[in-house]
């Protein structure tokens, strides 16, 4: 996954994030449109205009069906799944935390990243039981197979710039991978 943060407000190219697994694991995902609306949690807190910006460089390998793409400013991913089969989007500690498929979105009430996700500055404290270790939970989002979340991996989290930012904040910076 890259984050890109341009050199002025705004401006600058789109580079974003990739770093994905299929088949039985999907890791920052971004997908496309879709002709229903996908399940969305906490897509209420979209960010003010940001000097960052991410956007979805490809799947690797191709998987024909999944689609994905950074939407609200890059803070939150979009991931529509027509594959046939399902599809897991990991959370930080590379634990289940969500499943897009054939049946629908269904989301791991045991990971962390469900609780961490509910905004884009972090969200509540996960309880003691969502551990990465925890055996998956599974709710139910949706009936269709497409899903919006907030991903931290996909935006600048701390109040203060990146160190190479702060050093030359006239440039643009690659700030992650």
């Amino acid at each position: 996954m890259r984050l890109i943060r341009s050199a002025t407000r705004g401006g600058g190219p789109t580079v974003g994030p990739g770093a994905l697994r299929t088949s039985a694991a999907l890791l920052g995902a971004f997908g496309a449109l879709l002709v229903a609306a996908p399940a969305s949690a906490h897509a209420a807190d979209v960010p003010v205009a940001s000097d960052y910006r991410c956007a979805v460089t490809g799947i690797s390998p191709p998987v024909p069906g999944l689609t994905v793409r950074a939407v609200a400013a890059g803070t939150q991913l979009e991931l529509v799944n027509h594959t046939g089969r399902p599809i897991e989007v990991l959370g930080y500690g590379g634990e289940p935390y969500l499943t897009v498929g054939p049946d629908g979105v269904f989301q791991n009430a045991n990971s962390p990243a469900t609780y961490l996700n509910e905004t884009v500055s972090g969200g509540a404290k996960p309880p003691a039981s969502a551990t990465p270790f925890a055996v998956p939970a599974w709710q139910k989002l949706s009936a269709t197979p497409a899903v919006l979340w907030h991903d931290h991996r996909a935006h600048w989290m701390l109040p203060t710039p990146p160190p190479a930012v702060s050093a030359n904040p006239g440039a643009l910076h690659q700030i992650s991978t």
